[in-house]
């Protein structure tokens, strides 16, 4: 007989199965293999797999034809070599080990051969799924990416009958300390999971990748060996970490992404209220669900242990660090990260501080008021301090304290920084969306007006369809994103949160400053009405908020000059809009304008440099703004050609849209930045008069009344709708006469005025007086006062220039080596020369070093050299005086003749 036709006898029925026999049946039920080519199918109808080899050496041995656990490793081994090379492995023994587990339940037995054979069958399921995945080798395979991961197994789902269930998950565990491959196998599957589900929106079938990483959350060794993985947080770039981190597609996933907006608000320019709120409550509905999930992800991570917590929050930390630019007045989407992403974190972040968010602030004192001198993880440096100038703060930081900052700390910053970085970010890009919405629909209307015009001209009727496609379909985006953004920050359990969370920060803000333990009360109608009889009375507002404001405003406008931010340019101006907006609240006071005076005289250093950066301020944005609008005039006269081809159109518009943006920017901010000189050259005039600042000023001045009122001005400045960009030249002329005046009385101003040979015109100061006439801007009494101070002007400039002609040359001793004219208050420098005082005091607002050695000084420095300077005056008196009476002589001789 053949050796593979021997087959191995029955087991009697009214005879007990033996050992043999059932191990030879349930292994062949599990593995779905025979040795014996008679007992091709098994009791169940299932079709097994006839393993010859293994056949062969039984007959050989003159052994039973039967399975068993001796032969098991070697029948494993050949049913895996047998199986088809373009099938993953792990689809036969995942099954088999499944099979195995089943069976080892219904068995009852606690020991015996039987339970040994179930033991075994188990646990050589197990090896074979894991090797199959890590040594595909050991099998006669070629490592095969496809085929060789978790990935497939894990997206099905535990309940899925071909997926990777809990039991599984827990013997995988078990050998994690025999066989490194073994978590690695787990990490990289996650890896994969998580970088799919990167290139995924809400609208795909993105919910099997959340339930992957919900099953391995709920053992804690496999979120602690994944927090150790490189790229749980390695370094991206701020966009890069929600694509490119173990967690970030997972946040990033959200109904505010671009994919998934048009999905809620479809034709978003024509939806109806009702429509809109219906989308907006599916929305939030979706966005809660899946916010909920991210919670109990990010709280496995910080509750596996202390190290996976820390690795959680230095990734926190890593956004929180690389999205400064979100608060930029321009952020370009593609270096930072998205909407949806930062709403996602700062909800999670939220939902930490709960525990620690009581109604009796009990907790508040374990925020750590050291947190940014103990290694902090959020990084402020390039933020503006409201108390300390860059050099003060880095130093002060600098010097680290001992301790570490302990979670409730760690969390409430990182929070802090979410709500700044992200929602308070959103909220900023809403008003852009705004101003965006009003200029598409402005456009798209006008377009559509102008089609007729090309009606019988076919090719040009279709470039100009597309054109209004472009701006219709951006439009569509821009309101969906607008409402979808409106959507997720109004929802009422996010905002219930966030409010609660600034409660702490207002407690904690409070107990900070007041070093006391503040604690909101209940305001009883009676005390309500005491508090608001308190600040009714001048004597406690002055005291509670008067002490100490200007000065403070002054110092931040100066600080905020460099915030260090990649924005700290445009920065810089929104914030001393703000600061101008306080001080115009405030000035009715007299007390500011009894500060202002003061401090120009206790701290003169300090004042002069606030002076010299509003001057810099005035001289820049009035520039800017007025140097657009002969642009924008240009382009005006174009467009008025109706032969202009509609994408040269459609060019011209854009650049005008664009300088119409940029001038409308910078003529709020001239228009506020005179209105602060008006008011501080009111009140203290000899401010403004001093040698540093001057003849800075009074150039400044006399330039853009040229500009304004100049021969040119018509032409080039005379745009239309001029009120759109809230230019008002009228009232600048009125304004900038206002400061003439309110300095008038200064003969060092008036002398100022007159020796500034690039732009002091007398014949546009005389075109002023006439404009402001007919236009009814002054009353008669001010245009007198202008037309005195005028004659004053001409006065000075005829008696400086004869003085300049009798002057002649200047003697060497007298005479300024940096600026070449003659000093007035030499000093002598650290480097032992000799220079004029505002020479020096000019080139240290800006640069605080000694121009001759480079090293660093202030005024204080300086030495006075007095005897040189009454030199220098009585020279320049004799000269002067020369020069009056020349000219005295000269008006008496053309009288007598």
């Amino acid at each position: 007989m053949a050796a593979a036709d021997r087959s191995s006898p029955k087991p009697s029925n009214s005879q007990p199965e033996s050992d043999a026999s059932y191990a030879d049946r349930i292994l062949s039920q599990i593995f779905r293999i025979t040795v014996d080519p008679h007992k091709m199918i098994n009791g169940h109808g299932q079709r097994l797999t006839f393993l010859p080899s293994l056949n062969e050496e039984l007959n050989e041995s003159g052994e039973p034809l039967k399975l068993s656990l001796n032969i098991l490793d070697q029948a494993l081994m050949e049913a895996a070599t047998s199986y088809p090379q373009d099938k993953p492995l792990m689809s036969y023994f995942l099954p088999c080990w499944k099979r195995a587990i089943k069976a080892s339940v219904q068995f009852k037995a606690t020991e015996g051969p039987k339970l040994e054979v179930h033991e075994e069958a188990k646990r050589l399921g197990m090896s074979g799924c894991l090797f199959a995945l890590t040594m595909p080798d050991l099998y006669g395979r070629q490592p095969n990416p496809k085929h060789d991961t978790l990935v497939p197994y894990l997206l099905k789902g535990v309940q899925d009958e071909g997926g990777i269930c809990f039991n599984f998950i827990q013997e995988a565990i078990k050998r994690f300390d025999d066989d490194e491959a073994i978590p690695a196998l787990f990490n990289d599957a996650m890896v994969q999971i998580s970088s799919r589900l990167g290139t995924m929106s809400m609208d795909q079938d993105y919910k099997p990748y959340v339930q992957v990483m919900l099953t391995y959350t709920r053992f804690p060794p496999l979120i602690v060996n994944l927090a150790k993985h490189t790229c749980f947080n390695m370094a991206q770039s701020a966009s890069g970490i929600e694509k490119h981190t173990i967690l970030g597609p997972f946040f990033r996933i959200s109904p505010v992404q671009s994919e998934v907006i048009k999905s809620y608000f479809p034709g978003a320019r024509s939806l109806d209220k009702g429509r809109i709120v219906n989308s907006q409550d599916a929305l939030r509905m979706v966005l809660r669900t899946h916010q909920d999930d991210l919670f109990a992800i990010t709280n496995a991570f910080i509750r596996a242990g202390q190290d996976t917590r820390s690795r959680t929050l230095d990734w926190f930390a890593y956004i929180m660090n690389t999205n400064h630019k979100r608060r930029a007045m321009q952020v370009d989407p593609r270096e930072v990260a998205s909407n949806g992403f930062m709403i996602n974190v700062t909800t999670i972040l939220d939902r930490f501080c709960e525990p620690f968010m009581d109604m009796d602030f009990s907790k508040v004192n374990k925020i750590d008021d050291d947190y940014f001198r103990k290694q902090p993880r959020v990084d402020i440096k390039d933020e503006t301090k409201l108390n300390a100038d860059e050099s003060y703060s880095e130093k002060f930081y600098a010097e680290k304290l001992p301790g570490e900052a302990n979670f409730i700390s760690e969390i409430f910053f990182l929070t802090l920084a979410a709500h700044h970085y992200g929602s308070e970010a959103c909220n900023s890009q809403l008003k852009n969306l705004d101003r965006d919405i009003k200029y598409l629909e402005k456009r798209v209307k006008a377009m559509e007006l102008e089609r007729v015009k090309f009606i019988n001209v076919p090719v040009q009727l279709e470039q100009y369809d597309r054109a209004v496609k472009r701006h219709v379909d951006a439009l569509e985006k821009s309101i969906a994103v607008k409402l979808s953004i409106e959507g997720v920050l109004l929802d009422e359990r996010m905002q219930g949160t966030s409010l609660r969370f600034m409660r702490i920060v207002a407690v904690w803000l409070l107990r900070l400053v007041t070093r006391s333990q503040y604690k909101p009360g209940c305001l009883f109608p009676q005390r309500s009405q005491m508090y608001s009889r308190v600040f009714q009375s001048t004597r406690y507002r002055t005291l509670l908020i008067t002490l100490s404001l200007f000065s403070r405003l002054m110092k931040f406008y100066i600080e905020c000059e460099s915030t260090g931010a990649d924005s700290a340019f445009y920065d810089k101006f929104n914030i001393r809009y703000e600061i101008f907006q306080v001080i115009k609240c405030v000035w009715v006071n007299d007390h500011y304008k009894r500060q202002l005076t003061r401090e120009s005289r206790v701290n003169k250093q300090f004042f002069v440099q606030f002076v010299n950066m509003l001057l810099n301020d005035a001289i820049y944005v009035l520039d800017e703004a007025l140097g657009k609008f002969p642009k924008i005039r240009a382009i005006e006269k174009e467009l008025e050609d109706p032969s202009i081809p509609a994408e040269d159109r459609q060019k011209k518009e854009e650049e005008m849209q664009q300088l119409a943006n940029q001038a409308t920017s910078f003529m709020q901010l001239a228009n506020e930045t005179l209105e602060m000189m008006k008011l501080f050259t009111e009140a203290m005039g000899e401010a403004f008069t001093m040698p540093e600042i001057v003849f800075r000023l009074s150039s400044m001045l006399n330039y853009n009344l040229d500009t304004l009122a100049g021969k040119k001005a018509a032409a080039e400045l005379n745009v239309s709708n001029r009120d759109k960009y809230h230019f008002r030249p009228i009232q600048i002329i009125s304004d900038i006469v206002d400061i003439y005046l309110n300095l008038g009385d200064s003969t060092v101003f008036i002398d100022a005025v007159a020796s500034d040979g690039r732009s002091y015109k007398p014949e546009v100061l005389e075109r002023v007086s006439r404009i402001l006439t007919s236009k009814h801007q002054k009353d008669p009494a001010a245009i007198a006062n202008w037309d005195k101070l005028r004659v004053k002007f001409v006065d000075a400039k005829t008696i400086l220039d004869q003085a300049e002609l009798d002057l002649g040359d200047i003697p060497a001793e007298f005479e300024d080596p940096i600026m070449g004219i003659l000093m007035t208050d030499p000093v002598l420098l650290p480097s032992k020369h000799i220079v004029d005082r505002s020479t020096i005091a000019q080139h240290l607002l800006s640069d605080a070093k000694d121009p001759y050695t480079r090293q660093a000084m202030t005024m204080e420095n300086v030495i006075p050299q007095t005897e040189l300077k009454e030199k220098i005056e009585l020279w320049r008196e004799e000269r002067v005086q020369a020069a009056k009476e020349k000219i005295k002589s000269e008006a008496m001789d053309t009288t007598e003749g």
